[in-house]
């Protein structure tokens, strides 16, 4: 019997991982009861002082199911009405493992058609498709995959440790997570919840690992049994960014338009420059690691530096 070709992550390149999108209580219709237990009222004029976990706790999971043994298969999708001032709003967290095999690619302008029947086929709610590309987005994460051997994963770690500002307060700074060799080692840069302009939240994770990871110990294995089977992702890691809101679209992409249809338009070498401006916002001064008779200043070696991270 002839061994069946696995098929390749997408490497680097960018794409949508996750995001938040606020459709417009009045021009979607609610087709499932269910949502009126999940009413939320926010102060805040943004709505994003929920951290991920209190949006769960809020949040109706919808569970994508395996059509013959009924159970999940590791895909969930939350809604929530939300209240804020004298709007109205549901408010969908959309993951990219609704795409199944094609997790790797993430959204895309290309797939966003996709998307738009996925989350009508839920029956949760329904739109027209124009209401649904121009929706507002918020906790937006933008992915890059990585294929780098654990060996070179950790020493690139640990080379980002090293030229990184470290800090144990959780608002700002590097911070490793797990130990070397370990399935969830990584490095991680302030919090989703307190990410802002000047201290965004970024991350560098080893994927392969969450795949193998059971989901009670904070993994995906059970999206990777189901989804992944035909996929090579071993020495795949990941690097992630939160653009949270429409405050800091306008910083790193000098554009107030958070719609869907927007966010999925920029190009590659667009996000290169954004991920090298959050990644600074982490770096220390140059005087504190460059080596003495080297001329480049501080951001032209990190840009090197960015650039063999993305090769």
């Amino acid at each position: 019997m002839k061994d069946i070709e696995l098929l390749k992550p997408t490497y680097n390149k960018w794409s949508v991982d996750s995001f938040k999108i606020r459709i417009p209580f009045y021009e979607c219709m609610i087709k499932s009861n269910i949502l009126d237990k999940y009413y939320i009222k926010i102060d805040d004029e943004t709505g994003e002082k929920l951290s991920d976990e209190e949006f769960k706790e809020t949040s109706f999971a919808y569970e994508t199911l395996d059509g013959k043994m009924n159970i999940n298969t590791g895909i969930k999708c939350r809604y929530q009405i939300q209240h804020i001032h004298t709007s109205k709003f549901v408010c969908i967290l959309i993951n990219s493992k609704l795409l199944k095999e094609n997790y790797f690619t993430g959204f895309t302008a290309y797939n966003l058609q996709d998307l738009f029947h996925i989350i009508m086929s839920q029956n949760v709610i329904s739109c027209d498709y124009e209401t649904f590309k121009n929706s507002e987005c918020t906790d937006v994460d933008f992915k890059n995959d990585q294929y780098k051997k654990l060996d070179d994963y950790c020493d690139w770690v640990d080379i980002l440790k090293e030229h990184t500002k470290e800090s144990n307060d959780f608002l700002s700074g590097s911070r490793i997570r797990g130990s070397k060799f370990t399935n969830n080692y990584g490095i991680e840069f302030s919090t989703r919840k307190n990410g802002c302009e000047g201290r965004p939240f970024i991350k560098f994770y080893n994927k392969q690992g969450e795949l193998e990871t059971e989901d009670k110990k904070g993994g995906s294995n059970k999206f990777a049994t189901y989804h992944l089977n035909k996929m090579d992702f071993r020495n795949a890691r990941r690097i992630e960014f939160t653009i949270k809101n429409k405050k800091m679209f306008k910083y790193y992409f000098n554009s107030k338009d958070n719609s869907l249809e927007q966010i999925l338009l920029y190009t590659q070498s667009s996000l290169n420059k954004v991920f090298i401006d959050v990644l600074y916002k982490h770096f220390k001064t140059f005087s504190e690691v460059a080596p003495k008779k080297v001329y480049l200043s501080g951001k032209d070696l990190l840009i090197y530096a960015a650039i063999e991270l993305l090769i």
